[in-house]
């Protein structure tokens, strides 16, 4: 599937599975499931319909050249601290 970008008009694949989209179903009943993707809110205006999904909270992400030094995901600090005390 393209689509265009939301603010610079390029267009961008995506590729949809729907084995995917049946995994992450099932997860919902058993598992808080979040977006910690760049897409930020787009994931649910564009990502989550097509993965049947309702809207799901987001992990706001905000990239820093810091992050470079973690030697793991980029994406790790922010998704810890959504994570908080949760079990």
């Amino acid at each position: 599937m393209s689509l265009k970008h939301w603010n610079t008009g390029e267009t961008h694949s995506i590729w949809i599975s729907p084995r995917n989209a049946d995994r992450l179903r099932r997860l919902r009943g058993q598992f808080e499931i979040v977006w910690a993707t760049g897409w930020n809110q787009h994931a649910n205006e564009i990502i989550a319909p097509l993965h049947g999904l309702p809207e799901l909270p987001v992990i706001e992400l905000a990239w820093s050249e810091d992050l470079r030094m973690l030697g793991t995901s980029w994406k790790l600090p922010a998704i810890i601290g959504y994570i908080a005390d949760r079990p």
